[in-house]
């Protein structure tokens, strides 16, 4: 567990206030500091299945499929160590399978938080229903003192 730096405040992390995705920085027990250096969004659907899963996995390669980020290599640092925080607005959350989501990542350090949010639509005629889920997906790294005037 570590400390987060939030408004001047220290934190314990996790806290309740981690799904606040504008944290600035992360300060680990080691000492390591964590720089936020990609925020990316994205919408999944479930069409007819009503599987909040299915959604925000879908949610979370929206996010990630449009973008070819190099930070990681711009650091020298390996991709493994990129620390990811995503977060997922779903109807009925907690039937979100967080290691499916987790899974969709090829590397990194991922910690998935599910909340109520997104939008369940009623299917006609049928006993099913439409799911929209949104991720965010935070991509932190520890920046090497010689960038950190250079990644502000």
């Amino acid at each position: 567990m570590g400390l987060r730096i939030d408004q001047g405040r220290l934190l314990r992390w996790p806290h309740e206030d981690h799904r606040v995705l504008g944290t600035d920085q992360i300060v680990e027990d080691s000492g390591m500091a964590l720089k936020r250096m990609v925020l990316e969004m994205g919408q999944g659907t479930d069409i007819r299945g009503a599987d909040s899963t299915k959604a925000a996995e879908r949610a979370v390669r929206d996010a990630l499929w449009r973008n070819n980020l190099q930070i990681a290599d711009a650091l020298g640092q390996p991709r493994e160590k990129m620390d990811i925080l995503v977060r997922i607005g779903a109807p009925r959350a907690d039937t979100v399978d967080k290691g499916a989501v987790a899974a969709v990542f090829p590397y990194g350090k991922i910690e998935v938080i599910c909340e109520e949010g997104g939008l369940e639509i009623a299917n006609p005629n049928r006993e099913d229903s439409t799911l929209l889920v949104h991720a965010a997906v935070v991509v932190r790294m520890d920046v090497p003192d010689a960038l950190k005037g250079e990644a502000t």
